[in-house]
């Protein structure tokens, strides 16, 4: 059954359509544009200065479980229940566009200030990835890629680089998952970490190191990936987030609550807050400054710790 797994799985890689070639290409066309892109890791000032503009993004969350803001603020992207994605201009109260995906929506995430990766459930077990150009109204929706997985799986994170175009794809359901990595040259591989369940990915802007939260020997551990190199950073650990090549992470509890945020800081971590009271680590967010923020409203497709964890399922097919 395992070889079956691998033969597959090594098909899955190699086997790409030609139309997919062709989206690779518009992938790289669409991230190699690093002069117009800005980082995402925090909120941005826009967002962060406007207390109308944020109510109305919280209003959104509430009411659809998928929401993302553009980089600058000035536009939300969310998916409605029939699955059409919308995007509103929040400067101006005004929806921009509108696109009926056709098949379940399960995430949303802007690449630049102008283009957003879109994942969809087209049944269970496949999922494609697609990018939605809000600048072409004709012919908005390209494929990237298809992913054969789990029946209950979806990706539930996905980090990139805007300098090297570097692309990490989480796929998991709630005790398994699979990581995928779009290379600068636009190549898909599947990410080995020692068959270790992952919860949470997050690439450094310079792309060269994967930071990453695996679930091993009973508890949760932040962990780096440099070029094959792996490392534990904190054992007993949530990754929080990246910004730029700054890693921010968790201290837990025996809950898997963080008490504590610290971050990297030449191979040494540094406290950064130490928490009123101990949070889950998916809601608690850091800016462009490195300033914390403790979110009350879980976003979309959390995945809660698991004690029953492996890598089996996610992959099945591929």
């Amino acid at each position: 059954m395992l070889k079956k797994t691998w033969t597959k799985i090594a098909a899955f890689v190699v086997l790409v359509s030609v139309v997919q070639v062709a989206a690779f290409h518009h992938y790289n066309s669409i991230l190699g544009q690093a002069n117009s892109l800005t980082n995402q890791s925090g909120d941005s000032n826009l967002l962060a200065s406007n207390q109308q503009i944020r109510a109305e993004v919280e209003k959104l969350k509430a009411k659809y479980p998928v929401v993302d803001v553009s980089p600058d603020g000035q536009y939300v992207a969310y998916a409605d229940t029939s699955n059409i994605v919308h995007v509103m201009d929040l400067t101006t109260d005004k929806q921009l566009m509108q696109y009926n995906e056709g098949n379940l929506v399960t995430y949303l995430l802007w690449i630049r200030n102008d283009t957003l990766f879109v994942g969809l459930q087209q049944s269970p077990g496949v999922i494609t990835l697609n990018t939605l150009d809000i600048l072409e109204p004709n012919s908005p929706n390209r494929l990237i890629h298809t992913f054969y997985v789990s029946p209950t799986a979806s990706i539930r994170k996905i980090s990139y680089s805007y300098l090297t175009n570097d692309t990490y794809i989480l796929i998991a359901t709630d005790s398994s998952s699979v990581l995928y990595h779009y290379d600068t040259n636009g190549n898909i591989n599947r990410v080995h970490l020692g068959g270790v369940f992952v919860k949470n990915v997050a690439v450094t802007l310079t792309g060269d190191i994967l930071y990453y939260e695996d679930y091993s020997n009973g508890t949760f551990n932040v962990m780096s990936d440099n070029n094959g190199t792996i490392q534990t950073i904190q054992q007993g650990g949530a990754l929080i987030d990246v910004v730029n090549n700054t890693l921010y992470y968790g201290v837990i509890n025996n809950q898997g609550l963080v008490t504590a945020v610290y971050k990297l800081v030449n191979g040494q971590g540094v406290l950064v807050s130490t928490l009123a009271q101990p949070e889950l680590a998916e809601k608690i967010s850091v800016n462009s400054n490195g300033q914390i923020t403790i979110h009350h409203r879980l976003p979309s497709n959390i995945l809660q710790p698991s004690s029953n964890t492996s890598t089996d399922a996610a992959s099945a097919g591929g």
